[in-house]
């Protein structure tokens, strides 16, 4: 089976990941991972610690300590920081001397084609520190908007990567892959994001204007910030980070929605005796209905049309409909096959929530598929009949956990 490759931005070790960064490539290219192996898919999700950026070297002299000592610390922190928001990247490495080797091989071999030839060039000096300025030796303004600056198997590569990575990502990588004839794969797709904002500016670990993934992790389940980050995602425009924001669009798009249909079906669960609340034959508009939420799910996670900012706002919608009618069908009163259809349309709806959210919220979907009592978690649902039996409820308002003090 041929296998995808999906890349990361490898993130710069001068410090830990912000929320910007989280919010970024990593969850982006986790989600979509995490989608196709519940395809059945093989996929290895990998990064890199860009251990190479003079970044890396400023920030070590500011801090009074070797740029190798930094970046080998902040590589492990990164890794950590991973890990708690639930990112399962199969492999995060560091450049060791095989890389060295590669890459020195690599452009020789290009220089041997006659693809790279040998230019003068003026670049800048700086006598009093005996070194060359570029990057972020360098400061200024850009002339053009005056913001401050500083400085082949049949296997497929899907890149995701920052905004301010594209140039290097989509134009020089490309070229100089190309420029390798056939000895390097071709990204099948290039997924960008916008730059996601702090108090209407940037987020940047050298300027310090951030908030640690980790800091915040630290206060807020895995859950409610995966949720928030992919609703607020920057994918086509700026979008800002608010801590206010966040607590209005989880209380009213995940954790509200969420508690109305646990009650709603705990009202079905204790219907009066005589009314069936599940377990009656799947109307052909109930399946209608599972295989449009199937297919919907899955346009936002493929690559084609893919969207965490739809797949977070179907799933409210999702939750927040189901609610509604799981209340309006407590609330009939009803008796007879009509009734025990619109329960079951409910269950079996409520059933295939763990397989359809896995990819976005893994530990939220682990956590309800427990409690319902079944295992159909990182496998995504097409084929097998739909599930319309009525779980145990006692649990289901306790999936959220409370949020950390």
């Amino acid at each position: 089976m041929p296998k995808t490759i999906i890349t990361a931005t490898p993130p710069t070790p001068n410090g830990d990941l912000h929320v910007g960064h989280l919010s970024g490539p990593y969850l982006a290219a986790d989600v979509h991972a995490r989608f196709l192996r519940a395809r059945g898919e093989d996929v290895a999700y990998v990064s890199s610690s860009d251990d190479n950026q003079s970044y890396v070297v400023t920030t070590a002299h500011r801090l009074g300590t070797q740029p190798k000592v930094l970046a080998s610390q902040q590589a492990e922190r990164i890794r950590e920081t991973l890990a708690k928001a639930s990112i399962a990247i199969d492999a995060f490495t560091v450049p060791d001397q095989r890389h060295v080797e590669f890459v020195q091989k690599f452009f020789l071999r290009l220089y041997n084609d006659g693809v790279l030839t040998r230019k003068k060039k003026c670049v800048f000096w700086c006598k009093g520190h005996r070194h060359y300025a570029f990057e972020s030796y360098l400061r200024g303004y850009c002339a053009q908007c005056f913001s401050p600056t500083a400085g082949a198997t049949g296997n497929r590569l899907i890149q995701f990567l920052g905004y301010d990575n594209s140039f290097f990502f989509a134009v020089v990588h490309l070229i100089l892959a190309m420029a390798a004839r056939d000895r390097c794969i071709l990204p099948t797709s290039i997924m960008t994001n916008e730059f996601y904002q702090l108090e209407n500016f940037k987020f940047s670990t050298s300027k310090n204007h951030a908030i640690w993934a980790r800091d915040l992790l630290a206060q807020r389940t895995v859950d409610e910030t995966r949720f928030y980050l992919a609703l607020s995602n920057p994918e086509f425009q700026k979008t800002n980070f608010a801590q206010a924001e966040m607590d209005r669009l989880v209380g009213a798009s995940f954790a509200g929605p969420w508690q109305t249909l646990a009650s709603g079906l705990g009202r079905l669960g204790r219907a009066p005796p005589g009314r069936r609340t599940s377990g009656a034959e799947i109307s052909p508009e109930s399946r209608a209905l599972a295989a449009q939420l199937i297919a919907s799910f899955e346009r936002h996670y493929a690559i084609e049309t893919f969207s965490l900012q739809r797949a977070a706002e179907l799933f409210s919608q999702l939750l927040t409909w189901l609610g509604h009618r799981a209340h309006a069908v407590a609330d009939a009163q009803q008796s007879g096959p009509t009734a025990s259809q619109n329960a079951s349309e409910i269950w079996a709806i409520t059933r295939l929530i763990p397989s359809l959210i896995c990819p976005l919220l893994p530990d939220f979907a682990d956590r309800l598929d427990a409690a319902l009592g079944q295992k159909t978690c990182h496998r995504w649902p097409g084929g097998e009949p739909l599930a319309a039996s009525a779980a145990p409820v006692s649990g289901l308002g306790r999936i959220l956990p409370t949020r950390r003090a």
